[in-house]
């Protein structure tokens, strides 16, 4: 493998994780609406309302990050989001009552939407028009597993754990995510 096809997986897998922030919060959590009902003694309709915030949270963090992302630099704005991801998460995992959770999961999906509006627009300048596809596949085949396996791992999780630690795990592999693109010096995520 060379040096350029390393430094594009490299970059393709990075992306690639950052793009699973939406699927992993959502599908990981879902095996875990029923339990979260039953342990703060409120009706299935309540916590569905978890997911709802976070879906509105993830829309208007839509809206609210492209300009940050122009305006700041990409870089700023993929490491502070995925940041609050991981606070977001860990707040999460330590609500003690459905209404913070509620809160919660708004500022997670919020923050989620940080990554899903830069990865666009950075392999948009990564690549030239004849690789956009094919590297982008591959960003899609990464985000595509998450969907895949996220409810397994959260049900896993949720069998010999409890639902708090969905969020300590997406706090854990969110935190992970910046340290990988500072040690890496992604200078393509500097792209302005």
């Amino acid at each position: 493998m060379t040096t350029r096809q390393h430094s594009s997986f490299a970059i393709v897998f990075i992306l690639g994780l950052l793009a699973m922030l939406m699927p992993l919060s959502i599908d990981m959590y879902l095996p875990a609406l029923p339990v979260i009902s039953a342990q703060f003694g409120v009706p299935a309709g309540s916590t569905q309302m978890t997911l709802s915030t976070y879906i509105l949270g993830f829309a208007l963090g839509q809206l609210i990050y492209g300009p940050m992302a122009d305006s700041f630099g990409r870089k700023p704005v993929v490491l502070g989001g995925t940041l609050v991801f991981a606070a977001a998460a860990v707040a999460c995992a330590l609500a003690q009552t459905i209404d913070q959770l509620i809160v919660m999961r708004f500022f997670h999906g919020l923050a989620a939407a940080a990554a899903s509006v830069v990865i666009n627009a950075l392999m948009r300048n990564i690549y030239p028009k004849e690789e956009f596809s094919r590297m982008m596949s591959f960003v899609m085949l990464v985000t595509t597993i998450a969907p895949l396996m996220a409810p397994i791992v959260g049900g896993w999780v949720l069998v010999w754990l409890s639902w708090h630690y969905i969020f300590w795990i997406l706090a854990s592999l969110f935190t992970f995510v910046p340290l990988l693109v500072t040690l890496r010096r992604c200078s393509v995520i500097s792209v302005s």
